[in-house]
């Protein structure tokens, strides 16, 4: 690589590179999805209710993803994009990683928090507890 690259790299702060590489494997995940179910861009932005070009800017691997839409394509593909895992911590304060699984570590029901409250509170869960985000890659 150049070093300009490295360089800019190396300034890049650490919560950036997290965004960049979980919307990637976020992107990633969609496109195989649908590969896998011989679907195209266009059948996924008809069953949302976007236009093709939209979906396609989506799968450049740097949208933003709210949780809501990554629930509407979770629903539509029936296969799911991100878990969230209950994490018991010994480190004070919140604690997430991202780890990538094969498809054989399909999610159970019980791992699955929903975060449907407005302040961010999990409703699956009776106390706040540290979690962990975990991406499926097919």
């Amino acid at each position: 690589m150049s070093k300009l690259f490295d360089e800019v790299a190396s300034q890049t702060p650490p919560h950036v590179q997290y965004f960049v590489d979980m919307s990637f494997d976020i992107s990633d995940r969609i496109q195989n999805l649908l590969e896998a179910k011989g679907m195209q861009q266009k059948d996924l932005a008809l069953a949302l209710g976007k236009q093709e070009s939209e979906v396609s800017k989506w799968l450049s691997g740097t949208h933003n993803f709210t949780l809501k839409t990554l629930a509407k394509i979770t629903s539509i593909l029936q296969a799911d994009l991100v878990k969230v895992v209950n994490q018991a911590s010994t480190v004070p304060g919140p604690q997430m990683r991202t780890e990538v699984l094969g498809p054989w570590d399909a999610p159970k029901p019980e791992d699955i928090l929903l975060f449907d409250k407005a302040d961010g509170e999990s409703s699956a869960l009776p106390q706040p507890q540290t979690a962990k985000i975990i991406l499926l890659a097919a």
